[in-house]
């Protein structure tokens, strides 16, 4: 979780800005009960996803182990699902989609993106973590 303090003159205008990151540990370094019982680090990843193009939309499938993680720092709260074309140095058209359960499905048009592209997909949790980005190759149907 990152801290945010603002320093303010007396007028009120903000003269300095400090970010620290603040994870609860000791000397900055997780002890392995907490690294075991997922109290520390980014939302994890689905243990299974596939992507599949059909016309111009992409569907993903991904499912997360069960139980799912707990704590508020942990939880996947949203999945962000990006088609890209890495041959054409525009950003990729990427949407958030949200998690309500361990598996699901999305189906995200691919917008004016033109083959071939790769897809990629991230996890966010409620309080801002996210995991690292995967890129995926789609089968085409």
């Amino acid at each position: 979780m990152k801290r945010l303090t603002n320093r303010h003159d007396k007028r009120g205008a903000v003269v300095a800005i400090s970010v620290s990151l603040v994870l609860g540990l000791v000397g900055g370094v997780a002890s392995a009960s907490q690294l075991a019982a997922g109290q520390v680090g980014d939302p994890p990843l689905p243990r299974s996803i596939s992507a599949r193009v059909s016309g111009n939309v992409v569907t993903v499938k991904y499912c997360f182990t069960k139980p799912m993680p707990t704590r508020r720092s942990r939880r996947p709260f949203q999945v962000n699902v990006g088609v890209d074309n890495f041959r054409d140095n525009l950003p990729p058209l990427v949407l958030p989609w949200p998690v309500t359960k361990a598996c699901g499905v999305v189906r995200q048009p691919t917008g004016a993106v033109k083959r071939p592209f790769s897809v990629t997909m991230s996890v966010t949790s409620r309080s801002g973590n996210r995991s690292r980005v995967l890129r995926i190759r789609p089968k085409f149907a």
